[in-house]
Parts: structure tokens; sequence; C-alpha cells
């Protein structure tokens, strides 16, 4: 038995172990940030245009009426539909020169031109969210069979 410390193996071996752990670990972290897109898109700054958006591992929820499907909602369209939204208020905000007062300004959806989202938004209320201080926009929707968390109706009309 050896009694004077590790030797070169053992710290090679300790070394490899550590390299393999900390690679693990940066994969695990970069699939945990991928499975939840809406709070990643709530925390960037909306300031390109994201008219493209595409959201990976779409979520569907099908629902059934007297025996039968109806449409299918696949809850990451939805998000794109946020998102865009979102970029909406952006436009708006600047095209109209509005001032902003107070820290958080409500823009409901009847003050944006949505004519090319009215299909998807058919049965729906909401609002878009504008945080001054973050320079961030945030869509909070209230349709059928999807809510946005943290919707509340009140800035909805």
């Amino acid at each position: 038995m050896k009694r004077n410390g590790w030797g070169l193996n053992e710290m090679l071996g300790f070394l490899a172990i550590l390299g393999f752990a900390l690679v693990l670990v940066a994969i695990l972290y970069g699939h945990l940030f991928q499975e939840f897109p809406d709070e990643t898109l709530s925390k960037q700054n909306i300031s390109e245009d994201h008219t493209n958006l595409e959201v990976s591992d779409e979520e569907e929820n099908t629902t059934t009426i007297d025996g039968e499907e109806s449409e299918t909602i696949i809850e990451s369209d939805y998000l794109v539909l946020e998102h865009n939204l979102a970029s909406l208020a952006e436009l708006y905000i600047k095209e109209s020169g509005a001032t902003v007062v107070g820290s958080v300004t409500y823009i409901p959806l009847s003050d944006l031109n949505v004519t090319e989202y009215q299909d998807q938004l058919e049965g729906c209320s909401g609002y878009v969210e504008y945080l001054k201080q973050e320079n961030q926009y945030k869509t909070y929707l209230h349709c059928n069979q999807y809510e946005t968390a943290g919707y509340q109706a009140r800035y909805a009309s």
C-alpha cells in the first residue's frame, strides 16, 4: 500500500471523472432551458422582428366533445402568437408616439392591428404588458382552451 499520497494515475483518473461530470452537467443544463421556451421568450428584449419564430417540442392538447375530437391546439402555436403580438405592441408604441406613463403599460389587443392573426385570436381576449425599465413586452392571452399564466381580465378591455 502506498503511503506517500496520490500518484499520477490517480490524479489523471480523478480529472477524467471530473471532466466527464462537467460535460454531462453542461448538456443537461442546455436541455433544461430548451424545454421552457415561454420563459426564455418573456425574458428577452423584443427589439428585432421575430415573425418567423419557431418552437420545437410541440405539446398537443385535443379536446373531445360528444365523442368527436375538436380542433387540435398546439401550445407552441400560442407561444409564437404571443411573441408576434408583443412585436405588434412594440410597433404600436413606436408608430403612435404614445407617451408611456409609469413603469408598466397595458395595451389591449383591441388597440393593436391584429387582422393577420384574426383567425388564431377567435374567441380570445388579451393584452400586452410593456415594462418600461426593462424595455420588455409580454403578451397575456385568454382563449377557450388556453390561458397565459398571470392573465388578468381587467387589462384586456
